[in-house]
């Protein structure tokens, strides 16, 4: 989980990944931090990564924004990208990536809609 994303997460009270072990990313300590997470302090998104794939638990689900999600994308750690549409015009918000070193061709894995008019795709990152 990227810092951003884990200070977002908690403006909602309850930590929702009670159930899973958590790596939090950052350069800055952590208040307040549930049981369950762990801090990154070096290393960044790889050894967040590296760390979660080493508890041999199963698939490692990376939570963020742009940074993290580039990271782990050009270092070739994502097996899957999945991609939720909400049906909402926004009008302006924050980039998915920003740019990355080159184009990232992927294939379509999966389509799933739900009753609220929610898409999710999932997609393989080509290699």
């Amino acid at each position: 989980v990227g810092r951003r994303t884990f200070d977002f997460q908690r403006t909602f009270g309850e930590w929702a990944f009670e159930d899973r072990k958590a790596f939090v990313v950052t350069s800055r300590a952590l208040a307040d931090a549930p049981a369950n997470v762990t801090t990154v302090r070096s290393g960044g998104v790889t050894h967040a990564i590296e760390a979660a794939r080493g508890l041999g638990k199963g698939d490692v689900w990376i939570v963020g924004g742009a940074v993290v999600m580039r990271t782990a994308l050009e270092a070739g750690l994502v097996d899957l990208i999945e991609i939720f549409s909400v049906p909402i015009m926004l009008g302006g918000g924050l980039p998915l990536l920003g740019a990355l070193d080159e184009p990232l061709k992927l294939t379509l894995q999966g389509l799933e809609t739900y009753q609220d008019g929610v898409v999710k795709l999932a997609y393989a990152p080509h290699r």
